[in-house]
């Protein structure tokens, strides 16, 4: 639960000392005419073209993590906020490591580490792995 609360709050500290502030700086210059509308427009659409990419990320992030039994806001906040896609490929990097080891019973499917015999679920036997 920590890691959630975290990453909601480096989201709102992002949008309100980052984009917010940039945003209506560009907007207001645009108002005045020190700028040409086709560079304001040209912002605004980068910065949604962004954040459609980071949102694209960051719930590609959630569901895998979830899936292999890792945090996935942790993983979701460095995947979203570290530059240069740095934080995603570190992501991609370790997440091979936490599924490495973990099977699926085939009576229950319920997660199981590779040197188990028998399912915690259902108690059933499992095959023997080298």
């Amino acid at each position: 639960m920590k890691s959630k609360n975290l990453f909601w709050f480096i989201t709102a500290l992002w949008i309100g000392f980052g984009i917010f502030p940039l945003t209506l700086i560009v907007l207001k210059l645009g108002h005045s005419q020190e700028i040409h509308a086709r560079v304001l427009s040209l912002f605004l659409l980068i910065l949604v073209v962004l954040a459609i990419v980071i949102i694209a990320i960051c719930r590609y992030v959630y569901k895998d993590a979830k899936s292999r039994g890792m945090d996935p806001y942790l993983w979701m906040a460095t995947a979203a906020y570290v530059p240069n896609f740095v934080g995603l490929i570190v992501y991609l990097v370790m997440r091979k490591q936490f599924s490495m080891g973990i099977l699926k019973c085939t009576n229950c499917s319920m997660e199981i580490k590779r040197d188990w015999k028998y399912c915690p679920n259902c108690s059933h036997r499992l095959q023997e792995r080298n």
